[in-house]
């Protein structure tokens, strides 16, 4: 059974172990894939690049934006596989255990693959990495949430509760929407003049764009 009721590993949820586990190897691998230095960019890593994208935010939004160094292209590819790959596997497992979160999940999952797809078809690869990146640093603590449950850790579970309140405040509840989703709205400006004066499209594309990121 799933559950062990007596004898060595008593409180271990194996089977849960194991996806949490999955998921959090997942989201350290992405993460630490922005840190290691990429062949032809002379020992340059993708953090570095991003890093420089920060400090003006509004390159992010550029009409126009040079090809992703050569890091960066298989990390959104590689995005797009975890994700898309969760989402399916996330489905039958909500056929096999009927459990809501499942499906919850599998939304979550599948709408991150919509946003980076969106990006990378519309011409905004810079805001589809760092939205990735920033999902998947904050996201660490919660896996680490999940094991500390599944194993019956209570120190793992405290320390991981500390990590995510302090992730979450400063990426996702305080980071991602005063400064991505602000620059959005702040810092388009030159993309809502091309589409007013393209004539195959008008403000409401651009409506739909921000909508999307939002």
């Amino acid at each position: 059974p799933a559950w062990h009721t007596s004898g060595p590993g008593a409180r271990v949820d194996w089977a849960r172990f194991a996806d949490e586990c999955y998921y959090a190897l997942a989201h350290a691998a992405l993460s630490a894939w922005l840190f290691t230095p990429s062949r032809g960019a002379g020992g340059a890593t993708p953090a570095a690049e991003v890093l420089g994208w920060l400090r003006d935010i509004s390159q992010l939004w550029e009409c126009t934006q040079p090809a992703l160094g050569p890091g960066l292209g298989p990390y959104l590819v590689a995005q797009m596989a975890f994700n898309l790959e969760s989402s399916v596997e996330l489905v039958t497992a909500s056929v096999r255990r009927g459990r809501a979160t499942d499906v919850a999940m599998a939304a979550h999952h599948a709408s991150t693959v919509v946003v980076i797809t969106y990006a990378w078809r519309a011409g905004f690869l810079r805001a589809a990495v760092v939205i990735a990146a920033l999902h998947d640093l904050t996201d660490i603590p919660i896996d680490g949430i999940r094991i500390a449950q599944s194993v019956g850790s209570d120190a793992l579970l405290a320390a991981s509760v500390v990590g995510a309140l302090l992730s979450w405040a400063a990426g996702r509840l305080a980071y991602f929407p005063l400064v991505l989703i602000r620059s959005v709205v702040a810092d388009t400006g030159a993309l809502h003049g091309f589409y007013a004066a393209h004539p195959r499209y008008g403000p409401g594309v651009t409506l739909l764009g921000h909508g999307i990121f939002v």
